[in-house]
């Protein structure tokens, strides 16, 4: 919990929504714009759509995952959810612009939502894939987020969890600390393999490390500790 400017108690799910509002406008061409897009490309080249499949992004931010996502496969459907209001009214007005159909946007907290009847009310039965993309250190329930996650997953759909890494980062590990200790929110690091038992424990089988970036420097960030997690639904 932190205190808001007028002195009353904000919780960090409000704190952060506040903070990713005050980022919608300029998400996708500020500093550290780079570092976010090219996140979503990692995880666009693990991607297997076809025509008619369905794509649910947790965490979508400005929807620029979905947007590539669409524009590289043809003819699937996309739903993007994010806690901030401000970050869905800008990816809505960035699909407009950019004359990309068949993406839903919806405002709202993930953990609170019942998942089954979002994807319905979008016109979707069931996800055949499910991404979530430097999202998963705000849940305050990672098993519960990922079991959510789950059950809109078809048969033998794919997710694929993109997030920062304990593993041989110091500067993830202190990045934890300072937002616990002076930012006083809930945000969580993992180590891979608490990733893929988490991932396993809400009944995705095959899990993996598809992918990893352990990089100085890279795209604007002094640090980057990043693994991509893929599995399936059986």
């Amino acid at each position: 919990m932190r205190r808001a400017r007028s002195g009353t108690i904000m919780s960090s799910t409000a704190s952060t929504r506040a903070s990713f509002d005050a980022k919608a406008k300029s998400y996708e061409s500020g500093r550290l714009a780079g570092w976010y897009k090219a996140q979503a490309e990692l995880v666009v080249q693990h991607a297997q759509l076809h025509a008619g499949d369905a794509a649910l992004d947790v965490g979508c931010g400005t929807g620029w995952l979905l947007r590539r996502m669409a524009q590289r496969f043809s003819g699937i459907t996309g739903l993007g959810l994010d806690l901030s209001p401000r970050m869905i009214e800008r990816a809505r007005e960035l699909a407009r612009v950019e004359a990309i159909g068949r993406l839903s946007f919806v405002a709202g907290d993930w953990m609170d939502i019942d998942p089954q009847l979002l994807v319905q009310a979008n016109g979707i039965q069931s996800v055949d894939l499910v991404c979530c993309v430097s999202t998963f250190h705000y849940f305050s329930d990672p098993a519960v987020a990922l079991n959510k996650m789950f059950q809109v997953t078809g048969p033998g759909g794919r997710l694929l969890l993109l997030d920062r890494a304990r593993n041989r980062s110091l500067f993830t590990l202190v990045w934890e600390l300072l937002h616990r200790a002076v930012l006083r929110d809930i945000v969580r690091f993992y180590r891979v393999e608490e990733l893929l038992a988490l991932v396993e424990g809400a009944g995705y089988e095959r899990a993996e490390a598809a992918a990893s970036v352990h990089k100085l420097f890279w795209k604007g960030k002094l640090a980057t500790s990043l693994v991509l997690v893929e599995a399936r639904r059986p």
